[in-house]
């Protein structure tokens, strides 16, 4: 279900990010463990696997 999860996640104070490039994961990993051990504060991280089409969700749930 595609939306702004991180926008969100901001919004209700937590660190949150968007990753889009693969090659990015790790250090994505990295700093929120990070963030998490030394700040306490929650994070969200969402990845970007695929552009969202207008029929991709008509078509999960069989609808055309």
């Amino acid at each position: 279900m595609p939306g702004p999860y991180a926008g969100v996640a901001r919004a209700l104070g937590a660190h949150a990010e968007t990753i889009e490039d693969p090659a990015q994961i790790g250090a994505a990993f990295k700093r929120a463990r990070e963030i998490t051990e030394t700040r306490g504060q929650p994070v969200v991280l969402q990845f970007m696997t695929s552009a969202e089409t207008a029929v991709s969700e008509r078509a999960a749930f069989g609808m055309f």
